[in-house]
């Protein structure tokens, strides 16, 4: 409870400051998002988890970041995807619960691209189609190194998994722990 309310006061100072940029957010599907990282539209990825809150289970209840290296011949060659996802479709300990925002720490640029073909550079996309999920954030905001995905209400509850949301960076990804805290509401 106490780790929970750490979180959420470190998530509100976060959206309260007015240092915080909105990041714009296009809608894309799969695997048409996999044709920017590599022209022949097949990717492979390299997935890592982290249980939300250290709830025990083996394959749900989970953050997960999924990363992507651009081949060279694609639109964001020399570049890396980063894509994140919440599972809580394990009951885990019984107890129901909702997550209503992850901060993820980033210290890397985000690369702006047009994922969504309307001439427009997008900073996140979200993968709506094509790919599991019923729910993506709905906004997005950096603050210093602090990327904040906040869900829209219901929020994401026991039982459900979010679409994959991800951004581009020059930034390799960092490997080991996930760099990532969650607000969790029980």
């Amino acid at each position: 409870m106490r780790h929970s309310l750490l979180v959420l006061l470190m998530c509100s100072i976060l959206v309260s400051t007015a240092h915080a940029q909105s990041l714009r957010v296009g809608q894309v599907n799969a695997p048409g998002v996999n044709c920017f990282y590599n022209p022949t539209c097949v990717v492979v990825v390299q997935d890592f988890t982290d249980h939300v809150l250290g709830m025990a289970t083996e394959r749900s209840n989970v953050l997960r970041m999924r990363t992507l290296v651009a081949a060279a011949d694609a639109p964001l060659a020399g570049l890396y995807g980063h894509q994140y996802q919440v599972d809580l479709r394990d009951p885990g300990d019984g107890v129901p619960m909702c997550i209503d925002r992850v901060a993820i720490d980033f210290r890397g640029p985000i690369v702006p691209f047009d994922y969504t073909g309307d001439g427009v550079g997008q900073d996140v996309y979200v993968i709506t189609r094509g790919s599991m999920g019923a729910i993506g954030p709905a906004v997005v905001q950096r603050q210093d190194n602090a990327i904040l995905f906040r869900f829209p209400p219901p929020f994401v509850c026991t039982g459900e998994t979010t679409f994959f949301f991800g951004f581009t960076s020059s930034e390799a990804p960092r490997l080991g722990g996930l760099p990532a805290e969650v607000s969790v509401m029980r």
